[in-house]
């Protein structure tokens, strides 16, 4: 009680009741080309100094299991104890029953169980758990995961891959970023809060819009070309949004919001010169308070000569091009 009334005066008790009361277990997949984006996707949604042992995160914060392409599954941890036999202690004196449940074991990298011993444990949990089994036809998931020495359980979530819906638009261009880099760009820049409003002011056909909007977010989208507008609107109103893109250069906007997502014009197929560039991304410094820029070439000096200070970079390659990504600041 007495550390409890300490907290209250340090404001901390809304993080401390979460941590105690709720914490969530993320399961972490990524390519290794992609190594560095996840974790500085990572780093945005939890925080900056998040490690991911064994490609896993437990957290409070508790996101759907379909906010990353990089979470595989999600346990939200109901009991947990550093042995098996403990765990299945805890798992007796649950109250919660679950009717038709299937339950499955999170493999883990470090700690790999041939499948007549993952079957055992499965079996021996699977008997302390109050309601009735389902494989063939469930309808509670449920999960064990072993993570540097504790033994978890908990109501499981499977990544259902919503983002691979947006990858067959009916418009798209040869420059489009993947439907993958552009979920995982909103989530940079947002951090996974919603009340975060977005802009995309050189949308092309609309693929950070589709995740964005997908996500729950607030984003608005611009195009000085007129045909890039058309394209990204048929793609939005092909998936049930109203085509929200307005025809108009990121020059003159007037408009303010938290982030502006910026895939800059890198001349390889559109004439752009250095100094359009630089205007392009000092123009943004007028509508965002922060700025996530991709580019295909090294835009550092660039960025800092238009006043905007780098908090985070990676470099994701894809075949012979290599895009660079930046979160920014004014």
């Amino acid at each position: 009680m007495q550390r409890f009334l300490e907290l209250c005066k340090e404001g901390e008790v809304k993080d401390s009741f979460l941590s105690f009361f709720y914490m969530y277990l993320y399961q972490i997949n990524y390519p290794i080309q992609e190594q560095y984006l996840c974790s500085m996707e990572m780093q945005c949604l939890f925080n900056d100094n998040i490690t991911m042992p064994n490609h896993c995160i437990i957290s409070y914060k508790n996101f759907p299991a379909s906010r990353s392409v990089y979470f595989k599954a999600k346990l939200e941890i109901l009991c947990q104890s550093d042995s098996l036999e403990g765990l299945a202690m805890e798992v007796a004196r649950l109250e919660e029953s679950f009717q038709d449940f299937k339950l499955s074991y999170l493999k883990h990298l470090d700690y790999p169980l041939d499948y007549p011993t993952r079957m055992a444990y499965l079996k021996k949990l699977s008997r302390q758990i109050k309601g009735t089994g389902n494989i063939a036809m469930p309808k509670a998931l449920l999960g064990i995961a072993y993570r540097q020495h504790i033994w978890y359980f908990g109501k499981l979530t499977a990544d259902h891959q919503a983002w691979l819906k947006y990858q067959n638009k009916p418009q798209s261009y040869s420059q489009s970023l993947s439907t993958r880099l552009a979920r995982s760009l909103v989530n940079i820049a947002s951090g996974g809060d919603l009340s975060c409003t977005l802009v995309d002011p050189c949308c092309g056909a609309g693929t950070v819009l589709l995740e964005a909007l997908d996500l729950g977010h607030l984003i608005h989208g611009y195009d000085i070309h007129q045909g890039m507008c058309w394209k990204s609107n048929r793609n939005l109103t092909h998936y049930g949004y109203k085509p929200l893109v307005i025809c108009q250069d990121l020059n003159t906007l007037e408009h303010h919001y938290d982030v502006a997502i910026l895939d800059i014009p890198y001349n390889l197929y559109s004439r752009i010169t250095p100094q359009q560039q630089a205007t392009l991304i000092k123009s943004c410094a007028k509508i965002a308070q922060r700025l996530i820029l991709i580019s295909y070439e090294d835009l550092r000096e660039m960025l800092m000569a238009q006043g905007w200070q780098i908090d985070k970079s990676c470099q994701v390659t894809k075949m012979k091009f290599t895009r660079h990504i930046y979160q920014c600041h004014k």
